[in-house]
């Protein structure tokens, strides 16, 4: 979309989860995952506080997670085998109506910094993958489909009525600016949903909408 979402302080977006996810250009290297620079990299930017690590041998194929709660109030976990490696920041559940990393504009600048200390890492890629799922909380259905309306625009044009059950995906592939040779899949999708909740202390309550 050309349209820009603000992060600002003004703005209501949340991150539910996101991902960084770094393909190797020869997986060979990384057959036996015995490089230090994985442990190296967790060392230095999580530290061992609260860290969990585990190995795994599933077909033949090595793999080791490393988790953490104690970086800058963030969930990372580090998962990798020689194919990939998967950074993943998981929500929050604690006191939020529906999990949630945090707000946008207070974590995705966190986020960030720690993603690009990944940079540093001796790891050749041939692909990145970016991706997270952001929401946006409304007060009822109407306002989510005027929302979208505005967000879309001019693309899509709901009747904000009489609509349901609305998901609108697109990839539109676009050259890099930074980067000569690199193609970028800007793949984005964009739903409504709407949820019910009964807090499990009281299970006769009325269900409490969700947005």
């Amino acid at each position: 979309m050309s349209k820009e979402v603000s992060w600002d302080s003004g703005s209501e977006w949340f991150i539910e989860h996101f991902r960084w996810t770094v393909f190797p250009k020869d997986s060979s290297n990384y057959s036996s995952l015995d490089q230090p620079f994985v442990k190296n990299w967790w060392e230095q930017v999580v530290g061992d506080t609260d860290s969990n690590i585990s190995h795994n041998t599933q077909s033949g194929i090595k793999s080791m997670h490393f988790s953490t709660t104690s970086i800058n109030g963030l969930h990372l976990n580090l998962s990798c085998n020689p194919t990939v490696f998967s950074w993943e920041f998981l929500p929050n559940f604690g006191g939020h109506i529906i999990p949630q990393v945090g707000k946008a504009s207070d974590k995705i600048k966190a986020i960030f910094d720690i993603l690009f200390s990944t940079l540093n890492c001796d790891l050749e890629a041939s692909r990145l993958a970016i991706g997270g799922v952001f929401y946006f909380q409304v007060e009822s259905k109407m306002a989510a489909y005027a929302t979208l309306n505005e967000l879309l625009a001019p693309w899509v044009r709901l009747d904000v009525v009489d609509s349901s059950d609305f998901t609108y995906r697109i990839n539109r592939r676009i050259k890099s600016t930074a980067f000569k040779d690199l193609n970028i899949n800007n793949l984005v999708e964009w739903g409504a949903v709407e949820a019910r909740f009964r807090p499990l202390d009281n299970p006769m309550s009325e269900n409490i909408p969700f947005y």
